[in-house]
């Protein structure tokens, strides 16, 4: 999972030169008349084979499109990102899985070629005067991501989820299509049945892969895999915790329930004031594709991911939105609509996929994760009333199988990477916010709306925010080149902060100290079940 995806058409003669193509196009494949070449990162497989035994092959992959057309993803699963470039038509096709692949799929036009690449660095070094989209920025400081094909890079377009792209290459044209994507579901009829189920996503995730680590928290489902996890593999597992050195922790439960298993090594790590002088290593790596306070939590994770040696990580992120209806509604009033082009799932497309498989890319490490493959997917279809809005069925089936003793330990304690732990003596969060409040993206007319009980932790989002819109400036648009880029990320980041001339007195946020928009969601909620 950790190779790039790259191709590079150039205008010419030759535009569609197969001996072209099959230099550029890292790992490409041609059909079997040579008109089709298929490149792709990630892993592939037939819908008809949910545990996922044996992925397909490129070269399998441009046959089946020889064969299918676009039409061909309806019947694969997996995480990916896929090109296939017809020669005869002429056209560019990309595709990534329904959730939207294990990275971002960038897709760019210029005068002399077009450049395809699932690497924003990779991307960027094909052609020289990028700029920042600040319209796009504007839109990122809402939610941390932007929806739709936009990007923070002006001329740079990403594949939305759940779509396909078509490539015209004589002229240049892009355009972004809704593709279905349908699976059945699988009734469960007992918690046997159901936790049976997880076991079949569980070990088809880990395929006797060594050595193998485990995130691990206080909560419900990273629990149940480790638990199931310890029922058939014998040998020591790494088991990771990260928590703050402020506000809430989970590592003191994390670590009691671990200490009752046998051969499960704890190693602990912490989010503090030295993992904000990391945010722009964290910027560079995360390629503009999202922010959210977790992102923190997870650059800790994959540097002691690393320095154990750990080669894949089990994770249990994608639980709550597979398992949590409230994430499904799909149509809602328009009074009430939070986002632009709302759709299930977006939450483990736009941000956990992007977030683990970005930021563990260049480490190594490759992230694997039970909750989201297809045959479990398909049980929790079928389980949709049951669980409500709060997992009840799925809670429930975890405490009748967990040990006495390691259940009555479990406690999900939110904000484990709050705002407040990253700022100290190395950066108080009153020059932080005078620097961040004075670039030329914050404006004062907006609120910022806070979900949690502190206003303060949404003040500090807002201003982490534009930082981080500041510093993928700096790293990504500033520098002409790779090694002046990679530099750029290695700074620490009071060297930015120095340099941010503040202009003029800076307004007070504006704060909101409940949310109206959630409390309007949770009626509707009720209505809806």
């Amino acid at each position: 999972m950790s190779s790039i995806l790259a191709l590079q058409v150039k205008e010419g003669p030759d535009l569609l030169d197969a001996n072209t193509l099959e230099k550029q196009a890292m790992g490409a494949q041609k059909g079997a008349e040579g008109s089709i070449f298929v490149v792709y990162s990630g892993f592939v497989y037939d819908l008809g084979d949910p545990d996922g035994d044996i992925s397909l092959t490129a070269q399998q992959l441009a046959k089946r499109f020889q064969k299918e057309g676009p039409g061909m993803t309806r019947g694969l699963w997996g995480r990916y990102s896929l090109v296939a470039v017809d020669m005869q038509r002429g056209r560019i096709y990309t595709f990534q899985d329904w959730l939207g692949g294990p990275y971002p799929l960038l897709v760019c036009g210029r005068e002399n070629g077009i450049t395809i690449s699932d690497s924003l660095p990779w991307l960027l070094e094909r052609y020289d005067g990028w700029t920042m989209d600040d319209e796009g920025a504007a839109g990122f400081l809402g939610e941390g991501r932007l929806y739709g094909s936009r990007t923070l890079v002006k001329g740079v377009y990403k594949q939305p989820p759940a779509h396909r792209g078509v490539i015209d290459v004589k002229s240049g044209d892009i355009s972004f299509l809704k593709a279905r994507y349908q699976f059945p579901k699988d009734p469960v009829g007992s918690v046997k049945d159901y936790v049976d189920a997880f076991d079949r996503s569980l070990k088809a995730s880990i395929q006797d892969d060594h050595p193998l680590g485990c995130a691990l928290s206080g909560g419900y489902d990273s629990n149940l895999s480790l638990s199931r996890l310890r029922e058939f593999r014998k040998d020591p597992i790494t088991a990771f915790t990260v928590g703050g050195t402020l506000g809430s922790d989970e590592r003191p439960a994390a670590m009691r329930i671990a200490g009752q298993y046998q051969d499960v090594r704890v190693v602990q790590g912490e989010v503090g004031p030295d993992t904000l002088q990391k945010f722009p290593r964290i910027v560079y790596q995360l390629e503009g594709a999202l922010y959210e306070r977790g992102v923190f939590l997870q650059y800790v994770l994959s540097q002691l991911a690393v320095r154990e040696k750990v080669k894949y990580l089990l994770l249990s992120e994608g639980a709550d939105q597979v398992l949590n209806p409230l994430v499904r509604i799909t149509q809602w009033p328009k009074k009430l609509k939070p986002i632009r082009d709302f759709r299930p799932y977006d939450m483990i497309s736009l941000v956990v996929l992007p977030k683990n498989g970005l930021m563990l890319r260049d480490t190594g490490v490759t992230p694997r994760y039970p909750y989201i493959r297809e045959r479990y997917l398909r049980v929790t279809r079928s389980l949709y009333m049951k669980n409500k809005m709060f997992k009840q069925y799925h809670k429930a089936a975890v405490l009748k199988t967990l040990p006495e003793g390691i259940a009555a330990e479990l406690q999900k304690i939110g904000g484990a990477t709050q705002a407040m732990a990253l700022f100290g003596d190395t950066c108080s969060f009153e020059k932080f916010k005078e620097k961040a409040l004075s670039l030329r993206w914050h404006d004062p007319s907006v609120s910022v709306l806070v979900s949690n009980k502190n206003p303060m932790e949404g003040k500090m989002d807002r201003c982490l925010k534009l930082i981080y819109l500041y510093l993928f400036e700096q790293v990504y648009i500033v520098p002409k080149d790779a090694q002046a880029r990679q530099a750029a990320a290695e700074r620490p980041l009071n060297e930015y902060l120095d340099q941010i001339v503040v202009k003029q007195p800076v307004p007070e946020l504006k704060t909101h100290t409940r949310n109206p928009q959630k409390m309007r969601i949770l009626r509707m909620f009720k209505r809806f079940c």
